[in-house]
């Protein structure tokens, strides 16, 4: 699992170290399954967890994004869960879809981001399995089109007290993609 943890406030050493471990034995379990028997970089099922609660005081928010090219729709999706794994809210929408999917993805986070900060919702950990979001992030100089995007999603996360953001596989965000997908096959039916 690759995690991006954008941390606003507190980052702990030992959590730092124990998140880089974490990440280091997944990293060598996928590329010496890839190097053994030539199999795609995504892990098979064993090391695809499924989704896990968050710590104590904290929040899960989901994100999911279906984009559909060629109807130009978009539909989105966020749902929080508590550290028993016990709904708490939800939504949806459908839009017009944007230029890409990259800015779908990103106006989806957006949108939860929003969400989360009117429902004055503080400790959240967001989730997505969006490859584009995570790259926009890691390299926002090489996305010059978004940054009114990024600029947007920063100022609002600084208000939400401890955050994390995690790029994660989709076997650990399902639930919010399947809604997200929902969306649109119910507006294309």
């Amino acid at each position: 699992m690759f995690i991006i943890e954008l941390l606003v406030n507190k980052c702990t050493a030992a959590s730092c170290v124990s998140n880089s471990l974490e990440e280091s034995d997944i990293w060598y379990a996928v590329n010496e399954d890839h190097q053994k028997e030539n199999l795609p970089l995504e892990p098979t099922a064993p090391l695809q967890d499924r989704w896990k609660a968050p710590p104590l005081r904290y929040i899960k928010c989901n994100v999911g994004t279906a984009w559909n090219e060629s109807s130009m729709m978009c539909g989105a999706s966020w749902i929080t869960r508590d550290a028993q794994g016990v709904p708490l809210h939800h939504s949806r929408r459908a839009s017009p879809s944007p230029v890409s999917n990259r800015e779908a993805d990103l106006q989806a986070l957006l949108w939860a981001i929003e969400a989360m900060d009117n429902m004055k919702q503080r400790n959240v950990i967001f989730e997505t399995s969006s490859v584009e979001v995570r790259d926009v992030l890691l390299n926002v100089c090489h996305f010059p089109e978004l940054k009114y995007l990024t600029d947007h999603l920063h100022r609002l996360l600084q208000g939400l007290g401890d955050w994390f953001l995690n790029h994660v596989f989709s076997s650990k965000n399902k639930v919010a993609f399947v809604i997200a997908e929902s969306v649109i096959n119910h507006r294309l039916s």
